[in-house]
């Protein structure tokens, strides 16, 4: 598949009125409702916008579906309402298309839609790998960050490279271990300044470069290009490396010649990589003050503050668009890259929360979850937008979480103070980074709690594998290009649910059991909490149960050591319908070798005379935590002296101050007459 030589440089004609590129999209949202004891409605709308439309279709098929197939129902070409009955708890995807758009194209819109749709307890492996130079400075901030990922229903393994470790090394673990476990082993975070793969020959005679900066239109961006998608192709250990002869690029960097490991393809092989890849690199950033573990420090607190809701961003977006639609006389065939915002928010949250706003001043003081920048560019600045020797201000805020961007040597990001990663970098709250536009994106199944990496797969996938065409057929070019990446943590997702706090796990009482109790998430949808246990935090977690109350006792713990860890659960609603969203998870540990059930001995029942001293209690093995009292007489320890005045029975109580349990024994004491003396 091939794609037309078009140029950056011709923006400056464009038409920057966004309601003319909302034209040429449909902003599909849908709201839920039940039916019967079985059955939802789905209630799909969309604006209708000039020109009038010839014929509407609507496609339907299974979320992890490539292909459509036949037209799921034909609507009437007036329509811009849509209803479909499922079964309560299921999900589709849709595809919504009219004839004969704006400027005659087909105008589309997608969404995944459900009602009342299950929650993800397990979201399957995710390996992360990182860069060993950071082992000892990041040991902390790793282990918050994986266990955020644990918390969020994946499985880790983590594996140190040095970051002069070839990719050819870094590929081939990420090969074996998805060999090892192919059901299961879903993402990779890459973590640090990790080899990058290049691949490519983008030039003015062959396949352009996507930004169309040839030796003609200078700097030339021809070559080879980053290429992370290498790392989620699982069908295609290698990639050849022997036939492409390029050095027409103005950086070195993107020179590809026959074994220099650099590979060969422009396009994705086979349209499709099997795993959802992220990058992490905020290296070689100079234009900060703080060092490259500073900075990594700093981009996992942000992760952890935005899953944890620690700090809440609204659920809306802003545009900065600089470039509008973009007219060619040929082909009949109009670009416009704000359309990646215009299009996705309507299925993710509304056809209402997108605004067009000045970035920078903007996101200083105000959130917003999303946000698109679209200007010329450099490999550290947007025109109109942002510059990376701003951002490294220490007063800069950024304060959104998912950034798309459009404008040349964007892709390019393995580079110094390139923007991408400045954005990562900065102060505020940006998670995740992508160059927008060539080709579109696909957001719309974060709408129903999938992560971002999903989306970014299925964007690299944009493959019908029955039709062999695009499975989202946008009016976009280069589709399947090895250049398209995220930056940043992959397994973000985009409602996140305030947690449960201060976890507690406790003996329960004197039984051999144990009982985990918790302080309520503060977000009163929250109804449901579910409990899991594992031998290791780092080992995979089993589902115990789950209750309303704000405790649970598990009867059968695991010898040894029990990593417990508390989830909650709302009905989330978003611009799909409805779902069940998880929290992140709170964890403790408490071992089965801390069972303890106090010991109390008061000692032999005893007969004296009065006002004998006499010893009572016997010292008895029992643990720091142990609190002892006497009644009647008062003592505070196990063993006491106390005079003998009265007959009657000497109860010594001893308590487990850990888990409450309360055990308790008696001594009678009898007093003997006094003998008379002759």
């Amino acid at each position: 598949m091939r794609h037309i030589f078009l140029y950056f440089c011709v923006l400056c004609c464009s038409i920057a009125n966004s309601q003319v590129i909302r034209c040429y999209n449909l902003e599909v949202s849908c709201k839920s409702r039940t039916y019967n004891s079985t059955q939802s409605i789905l209630d799909f709308k969309w604006a209708y916008r000039a020109p009038a439309v010839d014929t509407q279709r609507v496609y339907r098929k299974l979320k992890n579906d490539y292909f459509w197939g036949s037209p799921y129902r034909v609507i009437r070409d007036y329509d811009s309402t849509f209803s479909d009955t499922i079964t309560t708890g299921s999900s589709y995807e849709y595809k919504f298309e009219k004839d004969f758009g704006y400027d005659d194209y087909t105008v589309l819109g997608y969404i995944h839609a459900g009602h009342r749709v299950p929650s993800v307890m397990s979201r399957g492996k995710i390996l992360m790998i990182a860069d060993s130079t950071h082992k000892t400075f990041l040991d902390t901030a790793l282990r918050t960050f994986r266990n955020d990922l644990i918390g969020d229903g994946w499985t880790t393994e983590l594996k140190w490279f040095d970051s002069t470790t070839s990719v050819a090394a870094i590929k081939a673990y990420i090969v074996g271990r998805y060999n090892a476990d192919p059901n299961n082993v879903k993402s990779v975070v890459l973590i640090g300044n990790l080899a990058v793969p290049y691949s490519g020959d983008y030039s003015a005679s062959g396949l352009p470069p996507p930004d169309g900066h040839t030796t003609s239109s200078g700097p030339s961006h021809e070559g080879a290009w980053p290429a992370d998608c290498y790392y989620g192709d699982m069908v295609n250990p290698t990639w050849p490396d022997s036939t492409v002869t390029n050095n027409l690029g103005a950086r070195s960097a993107n020179n590809n010649n026959p074994s220099d490991g650099k590979f060969d393809y422009s396009e994705i092989p086979g349209y499709m990589v099997q795993l959802q890849v992220g990058r992490i690199d905020l290296a070689d950033l100079p234009a900060f003050s703080q060092s490259e573990r500073e900075l990594l420090k700093r981009y996992f607190t942000k992760n952890h503050n935005f899953r944890h809701k620690l700090e809440t961003v609204r659920e809306r977006c802003l545009i900065d668009d600089n470039y509008g639609v973009i007219p060619y006389s040929w082909p009949n065939f109009y670009e416009h890259f704000g359309g990646n915002a215009w299009r996705n928010m309507a299925p993710l949250i509304s056809d209402t929360v997108t605004r067009s706003l000045d970035f920078l001043s903007t996101l200083k003081t105000n959130d917003y979850l999303w946000c698109f920048g679209m200007g010329a560019g450099t490999y550290r600045s947007c025109a109109g937008v942002a510059h990376t020797d701003s951002l490294a201000q220490s007063s800069r805020l950024v304060k959104s979480v998912f950034g798309g961007f459009t404008g040349s040597y964007f892709c390019d990001w393995d580079n110094s103070n390139n923007l991408l990663r400045a954005l990562l970098a900065s102060r505020g709250n940006m998670l995740n980074t992508f160059n927008v536009g060539r080709p579109h994106w696909y957001f719309h199944h974060m709408g129903l709690g999938e992560t971002i990496g999903y989306s970014t797969m299925r964007t690299q996938s944009n493959i019908d594998t029955a039709a062999f065409q695009y499975l989202y057929p946008t009016t976009a070019y280069f589709n399947f290009s090895i250049h398209v990446a995220l930056l940043g943590d992959p397994s973000v997702r985009m409602q996140p649910v305030e947690p449960p706090h201060a976890i507690q796990t406790r003996q329960d009482s004197c039984n051999l059991r144990f009982k985990i109790s918790w302080t309520a998430s503060s977000d009163t949808a929250v109804h449901t909490y579910y409990v899991l246990r594992a031998k290791h935090i780092d080992s995979t977690f089993t589902l115990l149960g789950n209750t309303q109350n704000l405790y649970y006792v598990d009867n059968s713990p695991l010898s040894g050591d029990n990593v417990y860890m508390v989830r909650g659960e709302k009905l989330q609603v978003s611009g799909s319908g409805t779902y069940f969203n998880l929290s992140q998870g709170i964890f403790d540990t408490i071992s089965t070798t801390e069972f303890s059930i106090p010991v109390a001995n008061a000692g032999s029942d005893t007969s004296v005379c009065r006002e004998q001293q006499i010893s009572i209690g016997v010292n008895s093995s029992n643990n720091s935590r142990t609190t002892f009292s006497w009644n009647p007489g008062g003592f505070t320890t196990n063993v006491a002296t106390m005079t003998a005045l009265t007959s009657g029975n000497r109860v010594l109580a001893a308590t487990d101050t850990f888990t409450g349990c309360i055990k308790r024994d008696t001594m009678a004491i009898t007093i003997l007459p006094t003998p008379v003396a002759e």
